[in-house]
């Protein structure tokens, strides 16, 4: 009995314990809340001001009514034109996104007690979307009910992680449907937003168009780490999106197509004062009007950047692409410089991977581009050689290529089904498929015949000619490697200094297209291809007799006519 007297006090006196707590953590919940709200007020007006949004953003707390284990208040997002934009004698239109919210107090919130989180917190917030004038466009996607619902939790540290889930749409109009099962966002944040994750989970999205087409995505998957590297900037360190299936259907069987596990990684950090990025797209199937293309990859990276530089690029791009942005198309020369900029202070670009595999082999290609940090003005005002010139602006290049050919073989008849098809009602008889084949091993033969041929065309020695690309002694693959470094370029094996190469590759004009790329204007830097050329190939220059010279027409002027 004394047992049974004492297990009763001590659950009282949790209870009392608890509701004390609770009501403690109710108390300071509010004055918590205002000041997250005047931060968050803070954040939203230099947002506003720096992606040129034209409208003031505020939230506000509404309704607080404070309970023992729970509270209530309505937050609500008030959306109305910037002063500035306002025309004199037109009222200022006010928009409200509001949140019903019930808060449940710390230190055990009996929301996350309900999810089996036991870690003790401030408090957990709840919201749903409110069905108003603003909203209920909204609200007409998911029948009537709230498009998506939201639980926040508040750590005592000032930290902040949920849930935010998007309810089914299923919405019709026009002759169109969408149609999606639930989405799932979760998120959380350090106290001062400076850290932050957010992930996205949700298993279909189905678009369909007059009935005749559809699109649907599958299994999509998606996450964000990210930091802040300026009071107004992030950095997303880790961005993953992905898709398990990507597909088209339409009564144009040849048009339908298939892309399965499809992904986009990013990758970027700051590391010993330098921007680094890197990006890469894989599919690992695409199926187009039921032929099969085989996988692909492309990845590329840009390193060793200017952080300030990069930063500031970043920043400009993204707000000339914003849709609300009122300075929109006159962002172009901001962007122009913001690249000089970068591009002056030298950077490593690569193309890590580009490749394509199906089942007769794959061809991969890749590019590395070390360029130096340079200097307009000197450029400007300093002669330079086509060699001086090229060694200051790179200190290495690298292109490497190499070709199978049963798998461009492979995708050329691939192509030629579907374009036929295309073209005829009936499926291919094996007769056209084999004459298609026959056409695609004579042009292959042709390619690697013109791909090994001696790019040098002066040389008639073969032991100094210079093939655009090497054959493997199987016969089955193709290959280019192409390297420059310290005033040398080789390629394929054979080492030449820079004059040496423009002459055996009759190549002066990729010095043109790198003024071009630097903005520098050829005048300076024109390339006299004549230094590169022996006398004996100039042509003499004849006069053709069929070439006259065009007189001018004149056109007699019509008389003024009567009035």
């Amino acid at each position: 009995m004394k047992k049974s007297l004492v297990a009763v006090g001590v659950i009282v006196a949790l209870g009392v314990v608890w509701t004390g707590a609770s009501w403690y953590m109710g108390s300071k919940i509010e004055s918590r809340l205002q000041e997250e709200t005047k931060l968050a007020n803070v954040q939203l007006a230099q947002l506003a001001k720096n992606a040129q949004f034209g409208t003031d953003i505020k939230l506000e707390i509404r309704d607080y009514k404070k309970g023992v284990f729970t509270s209530n208040a309505d937050f609500a997002v008030v959306i109305s034109k910037d002063a500035s934009e306002v025309v004199e004698g037109q009222d200022k239109k006010v928009e409200e996104v509001i949140f019903t919210t019930d808060i449940d107090h710390g230190p055990f919130p009996l929301s996350d007690l309900a999810k089996f989180n036991l870690a003790p917190k401030l408090a957990a917030m709840n919201n749903t979307l409110v069905n108003n004038d603003t909203t209920k466009e909204l609200f007409k996607l998911t029948k009537e009910k709230s498009l998506f619902d939201i639980h926040t939790s508040l750590a005592f540290d000032g930290a902040v992680s949920g849930e935010a889930k998007l309810n089914p749409i299923d919405f019709t109009e026009d002759g169109g449907t969408v149609k999606t099962t639930p989405l799932t966002v979760e998120f959380s944040s350090d106290k001062t937003a400076s850290n932050f994750t957010t992930s996205v989970k949700g298993d279909q999205v189905v678009v369909t168009k007059d009935g005749e087409e559809t699109f649907t995505l599958k299994n999509i998957a998606g996450s964000v780490v990210g930091t802040k590297v300026n009071n107004d900037q992030y950095l997303f360190n880790e961005q993953l999106l992905s898709f398990a299936e990507i597909t088209h259907t339409s009564k144009d069987k040849a048009s339908d197509f298939s892309l399965n596990d499809f992904s986009l990684t990013t990758k970027s950090d700051i590391k010993d004062k330098f921007f680094n990025l890197s990006q890469t797209y894989y599919f690992k199937s695409l199926n187009v009007g039921g032929l099969e293309f085989g996988s692909g990859k492309f990845g590329y990276s840009i390193d060793k950047a200017d952080t300030d530089a990069m930063l500031l690029l970043t920043k400009v791009y993204n707000n000339s692409l914003l849709p609300w942005n009122k300075y929109h198309y006159g962002n172009d020369d901001m962007v122009e410089k913001a690249v000089r900029d970068v591009l002056e202070k030298g950077l490593v670009f690569r193309i890590d991977e580009a490749s394509l595999t199906n089942k007769s082999g794959a061809s991969k290609l890749s590019f590395n581009l070390d360029l130096n940090a340079f200097n307009v003005k000197v450029l400007e005002s300093q002669q330079k050689s086509p060699a001086e010139l090229f060694n200051y602006l790179f200190k290495n290049i690298d292109f490497n290529v190499d070709l199978s050919l049963p798998m461009l073989a492979e995708f050329r008849n691939s192509t030629q089904y579907l374009d036929a098809a295309r073209y005829q009602e009936t499926a291919l008889t094996d007769a056209e498929k084999k004459e298609i084949e026959t056409t695609t091993a004579a042009d292959i033969e042709q390619l690697k015949t013109e791909l090994q041929q001696n790019i040098n065309q002066i040389s008639q020695d073969e032991k100094e000619a210079l093939p655009l690309m090497l054959l493997a002694q199987d016969g089955k693959a193709l290959s280019l490697k192409l390297n420059y470094a310290a005033d040398k370029f080789t390629m394929n094996g054979k080492t030449y200094s820079f004059d040496e190469f423009m002459e055996v590759t009759q190549a002066p004009q990729m010095l043109g297209l790198a003024a071009m790329l630097f903005g520098m204007g050829a005048s300076s830097y024109d390339y006299d291809d004549s230094d590169y050329s022996e006398e004996s190939y100039q042509e003499e220059m004849t006069e053709d007799p069929a070439i006259i010279e065009e007189q001018e027409i004149l056109i007699p002027e019509q008389p003024a006519q009567a009035q």
